[in-house]
């Protein structure tokens, strides 16, 4: 699957606007949020294929160290986007407790939506070989 694209193209490019914001004192601290979840994807993918104790493992967990100490460095402003982000934030709309309870029919009805037409391709096309 890592080697499919538009997966591969998605990391590559990812990683390569990443690497610009870490260059820059402005987006440094985007740079790092971003660059974690491509860390510790690579991390899972590598140690649940490659095992645990590879050279390309112990580099990624050498960058995620040196990202956080990217974040620790300006952790006064990180605090403070987080404690922004944190507090005082609401939903904008209030639902009835109904609307709820509503929602896993609906999903599910949706799911079942999606399907009909496969299924019923499958159906007319398997009647038609017999």
């Amino acid at each position: 699957m890592a080697d499919h694209e538009p997966f591969k193209s998605f990391i590559g490019i990812s990683q390569i606007i990443t690497a610009g914001l870490l260059l820059y004192n402005r987006t440094v601290i985007l740079g790092a949020f971003l660059s974690i979840p491509i860390w510790m994807n690579i991390l899972i993918w590598d140690m649940s294929f490659m095992g645990l104790n590879t050279p390309f493992t112990t580099t990624l967990l050498f960058y995620l160290l040196l990202t956080t100490l990217i974040l620790l460095h300006y952790k006064q402003k990180v605090f403070a986007a987080l404690k922004v982000f944190v507090q005082g934030t609401s939903t904008q709309f209030k639902y009835p407790i109904w609307a709820y309870l509503v929602l896993p029919i609906f999903a599910i009805s949706l799911e079942l939506l999606e399907a009909m037409p496969r299924v019923s391709w499958q159906w007319v096309t398997g009647w038609f070989n017999l």
